[in-house]
């Protein structure tokens, strides 16, 4: 019985090695042919839209902290009365 679980389990084993080698080898074979008619392109292409909205994000957060940096004091005041317009009906006095 011993001989019969071990011969099973080799086969079981080749069994799935062989299948994720022709599913490496089919997905290898189909990016090749994606690749060669004009994937190339697309992978540029996605590099460069990729850096370009890293650049916009990275300026309108520097800008966003500019903006709240210089007009703090403001921005505060304006947040300070909001919140107490809105728990003052909540406080019994």
């Amino acid at each position: 019985m011993s001989n019969f679980n071990t011969r099973n389990t080799i086969l079981s084993t080749l069994l799935s090695l062989s299948a994720i080698i022709q599913y490496v080898y089919e997905q290898g074979f189909a990016f090749g042919v994606w690749y060669r008619t004009g994937g190339s392109e697309r992978i540029r292409n996605g590099f460069v839209y990729v850096i370009a909205t890293t650049v916009w994000l990275l300026d309108t957060v520097q800008l966003g902290y500019e903006v709240i940096n210089n007009n703090r004091a403001q921005i505060l005041s304006t947040i300070t009365e909001f919140r107490d317009s809105l728990g003052r009906p909540f406080v019994y006095r």
